[in-house]
């Protein structure tokens, strides 16, 4: 896990740094460190973030307080979560009649797939939209590979 995937959960969480690192049973600093990517975190701890993350509640964030570039994503995830599912391996985003809509192999809408879209569109989740995907949508997993995309860098 990166810096900027461990410094999400935290402020997904609501938690300060040093709330983190009590967490972990590290100290500040070592938590400081791993958050800032000068050091890499042990297995054990990236397990034990996730556990966290997994069973927290998660912080309600003010969308307004984001900046634009990390609203403007979380506003076309939340859009796309509105989609129809064609089911179908081929990857169109558009209709011949201009509608919108998600391709899917079996059918059903997944995080996957939206993050997948987005990627084909050329976006990319920052960690600020992430907290803001997690906050509104507790079913998302909130670990940094989540927002990863699994599909080759093409646009269609």
């Amino acid at each position: 896990m990166d810096g900027d995937g461990l410094r999400a959960i935290r402020k997904g969480l609501g938690y300060n740094q040093a709330k983190m690192a009590d967490i972990l049973a590290v100290s500040r600093q070592s938590y400081i460190a791993w958050e800032k990517g000068y050091h890499k975190m042990p297995a054990a701890k990236v397990e034990l973030v996730i556990a966290t993350s997994e069973n927290a509640t998660p912080m309600r964030v003010d969308v307004k307080t984001q900046n634009k570039e990390d609203r403007a994503i979380f506003v076309q995830y939340q859009d796309m979560r509105t989609w129809p599912i064609v089911k179908s391996d081929v990857y169109p985003h558009l209709s011949p009649n201009g509608d919108k809509f998600l391709s899917s192999p079996n059918g059903l809408m997944t995080h996957q797939l939206i993050v997948d879209q987005l990627h084909r569109f050329g976006q990319v989740v920052t960690p600020g939209a992430a907290v803001l995907i997690c906050t509104a949508y507790p079913d998302v997993p909130r670990h940094a590979d989540a927002f990863k995309p699994t599909v080759p860098d093409l646009m269609f």
